[in-house]
């Protein structure tokens, strides 16, 4: 398989996930935060693995940012 293809499915898959998550905190956000912030750090991932280094680097920038640096989904 090729792990670009793959990638840019993960691309297409994450960014839905996104989509789906940010609705869904909305409404109930103590329940699906985490799961979207969790979505925005997979996005950096797959960014960073399509060689879209610079904007996975900013998505990454703006996620600590907005968690005041110290995320932590573990």
């Amino acid at each position: 398989m090729n792990v670009k293809a793959n990638l840019a499915e993960a691309l297409e898959a994450t960014t839905e996930a996104i989509t789906i998550y940010a609705r869904l905190t909305e409404q109930l956000p103590a329940v699906f935060a985490e799961r979207l912030f969790a979505a925005y750090q997979t996005l950096a991932d797959v960014l960073d693995g399509l060689g879209r280094t610079d904007e996975a680097a900013e998505l990454r920038r703006q996620l600590d940012e907005a968690t005041g640096g110290g995320a932590d989904t573990a």
